[in-house]
């Protein structure tokens, strides 16, 4: 479930979430990593409570430097 503001645009940390999985879907699809990988990391992105933690798990990928953080 994405946590909404009383306004109903998406939270910013749901946001850098969406964002990391998308760029971990992009490398799975491009045979970057295996599938036990590729569910390893979206599930740790689910259960990620910073920013840091999410940029943590596309850091060591090609593009890694990419931003994984939706900001303003």
């Amino acid at each position: 479930m994405i946590d909404e503001s009383p306004d109903g645009a998406q939270a910013p940390l749901d946001q850098s979430r969406q964002t990391t999985i998308d760029a971990l879907c992009e490398h799975f699809a491009n045979d970057v990593m295996g599938i036990e990988e590729f569910e390893r990391r979206v599930d740790l992105a689910n259960r990620a409570a910073t920013n840091d933690d999410l940029r943590a798990l596309l850091r060591d990928l090609p593009g890694g430097d990419l931003p994984a953080v939706v900001t303003g």
